[in-house]
């Protein structure tokens, strides 16, 4: 029986994006991801049923894409034996799904830019991906092992500039999809100022170092910075 497969034409065109789904409240992060992707396929011009076939595009390379973290390798790895664990219905690995933009039919073009004479159908495509469902499906098939956890550390975050809830959500969306964090609770709103404790499995150095890393890729973030007794995130 053949698994998910991350065909030759289709997907990784554009940069991925994964955040948590934000849940009621507390709810721990990693359980569900956001990925949005590029997807594409080969048509015949003019064919009926194209707009489905590239959802379903979609839904695969994103179901991939979330096992691929799930096992700890890049993006571009090869994903054959992974497919092959998760089985040929990625829906059982999905929460909801949707084409965010349909680009519809256009050529096909070399990596330097050439036309190849093939018809794609391309559509950006956004998926909630149970990463929960992907992990355990790949312990069983010992494709990942699982690690011993280390124990909750309470972290304090101070949010400053915050203009809107929008804001706030962003900020816990990325916290809560990184694998060390397990909660994320407002403590306290005052004058566009918001406190926030994260309950990680990281040290507060650890902790530190990678919400840095938060600089470049959240929008609505200015800056992340260490302070006495915790970390400064400074909002536009």
């Amino acid at each position: 029986m053949r698994g998910l497969k991350r065909p030759r034409q289709a997907g990784w065109l554009a940069a991925v994006g994964l955040l948590a789904l934000l849940g009621a409240g507390s709810a721990a992060g990693g359980d569900r991801v956001r990925v949005e992707l590029l997807a594409e396929v080969v048509v015949e011009p003019g064919s009926v049923g194209s707009r489905q076939r590239v959802l379903s595009q979609g839904i695969r390379e994103a179901v991939i894409e979330v096992a691929l973290r799930e096992a700890g390798r890049e993006p571009e790895a090869d994903s054959d034996d992974l497919g092959a664990a998760l089985g040929r219905d990625p829906l059982v690995y999905t929460e909801r799904f949707r084409v965010v933009e349909d680009h519809g039919e256009g050529p096909g073009l070399d990596p330097q830019g050439e036309a190849t004479g093939e018809t794609l159908y391309r559509a950006l495509v956004e998926v909630y991906v149970a990463s929960d469902r992907v992990r355990r499906r790949l312990l069983e098939a010992g494709l990942v092992i699982e690690a011993e956890e280390a124990p909750l550390s309470d972290h304090r975050v101070v949010l400053e500039g915050v203009v809107s809830p929008a804001q706030i959500v962003i900020v816990k969306e990325q916290l809560l999809a990184r694998r060390s964090v397990e909660n994320v609770e407002v403590r306290g709103y005052e004058r566009g100022r918001v406190r926030l404790r994260v309950a990680s499995r990281q040290s507060p150095e650890a902790f530190a170092v990678e919400l840095s890393g938060m600089e470049p890729s959240v929008e609505g973030v200015w800056h992340v910075e260490r302070v006495a007794g915790g970390l400064r995130i400074v909002l536009r």
